[in-house]
């Protein structure tokens, strides 16, 4: 495993332990592999400490993914914002304690979907996945720096907003 893509996804489940993560057995046990494999610089004990982080978490609600395919426009520091916020929101979500039946019959999945998500766990995770899409679009759209705190990110215009500036030719037409 190349250095960049182990900082990359350690970050991502670093903020997933401390910000998700209940268990405190798996806790120290990924804590201490982390610290050991920080001491590394071989691929090969990477990828091999990442096999082992992968077998005892991997199955664990909201453990992330590694990315796959492009690698990211973001920084190294970009990306463990946009995941530590994105586990912070899923947190969030999570610690609702009451109530999911209902919440699960009323909230339901975007359009093609259809039906209703399949449990709390996956609403969360679609939560998460919507702040990360968000905070990547701010990113692509120049109203937020990823190196910088969540709360500068700025919302997108709105379309009397857009519209006013097109009158004004402060923004070229959409295609």
């Amino acid at each position: 495993m190349k250095i960049e893509n182990w900082i990359t996804n350690t970050n991502a489940v670093r903020a997933w332990m401390s910000n998700e993560l209940k268990d405190d057995g798996v806790k120290a046990t990924l804590s201490n592999i982390l610290d050991m494999a920080n001491e590394q610089s071989s691929e090969d004990f990477l990828s091999s400490m990442w096999t082992a982080i992968r077998n005892i978490a991997g199955h664990l609600d909201g453990f992330p993914k590694a990315r796959v395919g492009q690698p990211s426009v973001l920084s190294q520091e970009g990306q463990a914002n946009v995941a530590n916020v994105a586990s912070l929101v899923r947190g969030a979500f999570a610690s609702i304690g009451e109530n999911h039946d209902i919440l699960l019959k009323v909230i339901l999945p975007h359009g093609r979907t259809g039906g209703e998500f399949e449990s709390w766990s996956a609403y969360c995770d679609h939560m998460a996945s919507t702040a990360e899409s968000n905070m990547l679009s701010a990113v692509k759209e120049n109203r937020w720096n990823a190196e910088e705190d969540i709360l500068t990110c700025q919302a997108p215009l709105t379309k009397a907003e857009k519209d006013a500036l097109k009158e004004e030719g402060g923004i070229a037409q959409e295609e």
